[in-house]
């Protein structure tokens, strides 16, 4: 049995201090607009959306990360009519750049799809825009949004029609398309919201599944750290044994801590069983991948 007393009390500390707030979750929005029948993402009408629901979500109190200030970062160049996978790819990869701000929690994708239908009489100018949430930690699809529309009578002079909708009519669209996007913003943060309930808070918090692999532990003693994660450790939902091999156990773990609430907790964890975080043990965190390695002396005493 494990002597967790001492680290009880920071962990109870921890519990209620450690509030997470929105501002703390990093959101990414993008146009997608690999179908044929939505607005490129380089073109003003999409730049509007997302200035729009930029603004929305900052004033939620969501720190929006923006995509082209990255993208410049990382020298990359963002082209047009990419397929969903695509998008949810450089939302990863931006994650990966080891930059902290350039990480990403929650994607947002959206399509803004117009129609011009030109009549004898009058010009029918209407966009749609729906979209889709993925918590790009966890893998999940959040769930959708939108399906808003909005149109406008315009008399046909001076318009294209749906063939070629000129500069006028690409103003209305736009016009037309931000006044949705004002709309979405509001609907984005409420959905939105449980990102920014207390991370310790197992009821409300968005759970994160954790990799967490021990490597050169005898099996009862890694029994004991997986036992104390699970009964000690505040936002703990679930926990399984997804493999083990000799010296190497691997388990899933769910919760709604942040991997640097993790670190500190089973750093105070090995502590309480007389393993040094420094000189004994390894850990590496990567994402949401966790690795601890008994070295060293540590390793001959098992033996």
């Amino acid at each position: 049995m494990l002597c967790l007393a001492g680290a009880l009390g920071l962990w109870s500390a921890d519990a209620a201090a450690g509030r997470n707030s929105s501002s703390d979750i990093p959101v990414l929005i993008l146009a997608d607009d690999g179908a044929g029948n939505t607005v490129e993402r380089s073109h003003d009408i999409v730049r509007g959306v997302i200035a729009t629901l930029q603004d929305s979500l900052g004033d939620a109190g969501f720190r929006v990360i923006d995509e082209e200030a990255i993208a410049g970062d990382l020298k990359w160049k963002i082209r047009n009519r990419l397929a969903k996978s695509e998008l949810i790819q450089i939302a990863k990869l931006m994650s990966r750049s080891g930059r902290a701000e350039h990480q990403v929690r929650v994607l947002v994708l959206f399509r803004t799809r117009p129609m011009v239908n030109r009549r004898p009489s009058v010009t029918r100018v209407r966009v749609d825009i729906d979209g889709e949430i993925h918590d790009i930690l966890s893998n999940r699809a959040v769930g959708k949004f939108g399906g808003k529309s909005a149109e406008k009578m315009l008399p046909p002079d001076g318009y294209g029609g749906a063939a070629g909708c000129g500069i006028d009519c690409s103003s209305v669209l736009r016009q037309l398309a931000v006044e949705i996007a004002a709309g979405l913003g509001e609907e984005l943060a409420v959905k939105l919201a449980p990102y920014g309930k207390p991370e310790t808070d197992p009821g409300n918090g968005i759970a994160i599944p954790y990799t967490v692999t021990f490597i050169e532990f005898e099996r009862r003693e890694a029994l004991a750290i997986v036992g104390a994660m699970a009964g000690e450790f505040p936002g703990y939902r679930s926990h399984n044994l997804i493999s083990q091999t000799p010296g190497v156990r691997r388990y899933t773990y769910l919760t709604t801590a942040t991997a640097a609430k993790l670190e500190e907790w089973i750093a105070t964890l090995l502590g309480e069983m007389n393993l040094d975080p420094e000189k004994d043990v390894y850990t590496h965190i990567r994402g949401n991948r966790i690795f601890v390695e008994k070295i060293g002396a540590a390793r001959g005493n098992r033996r």
